[in-house]
């Protein structure tokens, strides 16, 4: 069986964890025994992988749109390798937790959702059937010919687009 190599071992003391995984690697550390997931993560043809590192491995394709190729001089492993196990990770973290994605119907009823839309639309959201936002991921675009005020965020400094709505 094919073993990966020790966690990041060999990258640089000051390595910027936050910056590719959105953790501290004491967060990291913290996060993988808190979802349940098993100290070394072993697939019956693809070897394994300890938690900590396929927990960055998931954390990293989560973090930003990349692909897998990206991420090979990192984790130092072939792509086909590194979707196996970000795949097996996902699983596993799904079948603990999937209750938790489950719709609840007892907070939000089709009277608290159309409160909602209702209040999307009164901030001015074209959307006529949006009642949230998944998050507020701003995705920078070059400056507009028009209606640039429209596209413009303050909080940013840049323009750019929200569409995550639900």
């Amino acid at each position: 069986m094919d073993v990966l190599p020790p966690d990041f071992d060999y990258l640089e003391p000051d390595f910027d964890y936050e910056a590719n995984f959105r953790f501290s690697r004491d967060e990291i550390h913290w996060l993988g025994p808190h979802l349940h997931l098993p100290e070394v993560i072993v697939h019956r043809r693809s070897g394994s992988i300890s938690r900590f590192k396929c927990l960055c491995l998931v954390l990293y394709r989560l973090a930003w749109p990349n692909r897998f190729t990206e991420a090979m001089p990192l984790f130092r492993s072939p792509a086909s390798k590194l979707s196996i196990f970000f795949n097996l990770v996902i699983i596993m973290i799904h079948r603990h937790w999937k209750h938790l994605l489950l719709w609840d119907h007892v907070r939000l009823t089709p009277q608290f959702l159309t409160r909602c839309t209702e209040a999307v639309q009164a901030k001015g959201c074209l959307l006529r059937e949006a009642f949230g936002f998944l998050d507020g991921t701003a995705m920078r675009i070059c400056r507009p010919m028009r209606d640039q005020e429209e596209f413009y965020s303050g909080h940013k400094k840049y323009h750019c687009l929200k569409f995550q709505a639900i």
